[in-house]
């Protein structure tokens, strides 16, 4: 009797309950994706002329409706974003993506509203030249602005004066997600080194790739320099390409913990950068999608490639582990479950070691 009146007058505490994690990253969150449209223009440091971006941005709101339809690029549109919608009350870390090459800013927009329905702000430009409305040349300045344009995009989420719906929500955490093109810009934003050999190879015209295409000294010493961002806690690449700009000591310079997200059909870099990145300090994770291809972590799935994979469950598969690092980053321990494997989220995905 005496123990029922203690239950009675002090209910157990669940606070123990096991958490079903797996499905906490694959649902959609609490929140509904605001999604709003800008610019961001800085000075580009070797033209010295202004280098301007259209800048995507989502992030949690608790509105029921937007302004009106959200279409992207005028082209696509998205139902489940509320456009210029209110930000929702608190600080919210940020997630910066960079789209390949030929993309745009919100080609892989499933990725981009799942995160901020988990309360993060979501910011994804397009980069000025590079994008699927400008043609497929990609010449060496390319190489240099894209880390850049996300540093330029980092300075502007950080100005609360911005005018943004976000602009005063901004918590300092920073997570940098980008596929293919936007792999290897993620993987130079993070940290990694330009490869010294390669930059003397494209200055005395035996280098014949695009990075060497226009390189100049000027170039040269914009790569030597690094451009690496130090607000960056961590990196997402995802079928990453360009290896080479690097080398393993470059990759091996990535002092951030890294998360690679590979396929098994795709041609990428993948082997060269996982075997490279051994070299860092960092923590770093590895997941291979079975029967994807490179388009899989796009919006475009299933639509240019003839692949197995389901593009649903590709998408819940790239949803779930991003957000599972992102979350690890932000100090949920109990993802670390997911990012070694223990718990697992897909027969289609494996977690190396």
């Amino acid at each position: 009797m005496l123990l029922l009146a203690l239950f009675a007058c002090d209910p157990p505490d669940d606070t123990d309950v096991a958490r079903d994690v797996v499905a906490e990253i694959t649902a959609p969150g609490p929140w509904t994706a605001g999604y709003h449209r800008s610019e961001v223009t800085y000075v580009d440091e070797v033209t010295g002329l202004d280098r301007t971006l259209f800048l995507a941005s989502w992030y949690p709101t608790v509105d029921a409706t937007g302004a009106g339809e959200v279409r992207y690029h005028g082209l696509v549109e998205d139902p489940q974003a509320l456009l210029d919608a209110s930000c929702a009350e608190g600080a919210f870390p940020v997630a910066v993506f960079s789209h390949g090459h030929q993309g745009y800013a919100e080609n892989s927009s499933f990725l981009m509203r799942h995160l901020a329905t988990h309360g993060w702000i979501v910011l994804a430009p397009d980069h000025t030249g590079n994008t699927t409305f400008d043609g497929s040349d990609r010449e060496t300045p390319i190489y240099r602005q894209r880390p850049r344009d996300l540093s330029a995009v980092l300075d502007y989420a950080f100005d609360a004066g911005s005018g943004e719906p976000f602009a005063t929500h901004v918590d300092p955490l920073v997570v940098g997600f980008g596929h293919s093109f936007g792999g290897y810009t993620i993987w130079a934003t993070g940290g990694a080194t330009y490869d010294e050999a390669a930059i003397a190879a494209c200055l005395d015209g035996s280098g014949s790739s695009s990075y060497c295409s226009t390189m100049t000294e000027a170039d040269a010493d914009v790569f030597r320099g690094g451009l690496g961002d130090d607000r960056v806690a961590g990196v997402v690449p995802m079928a990453a390409g360009d290896v080479d700009r690097f080398g393993a000591v470059g990759v091996a310079a990535v002092d951030v913990p890294v998360l690679m997200m590979t396929a098994e059909l795709d041609h990428d870099d993948a082997e060269a950068f996982w075997t490279g990145v051994q070299g860092s300090s960092a923590e770093h994770h590895r997941v291979v999608l079975a029967g994807a291809g490179h388009q899989s972590f796009t919006d475009l799935s299933g639509m240019i490639e003839d692949v197995p994979i389901d593009p649903a469950e590709g998408w819940r598969i790239i949803d779930a582990y991003g957000l599972a690092f992102a979350e690890r980053l932000r100090g949920d321990e109990a993802m670390q479950d997911v990012l070694d494997g223990s718990l697992a989220v897909s027969s289609a995905a494996t977690v190396l070691p």
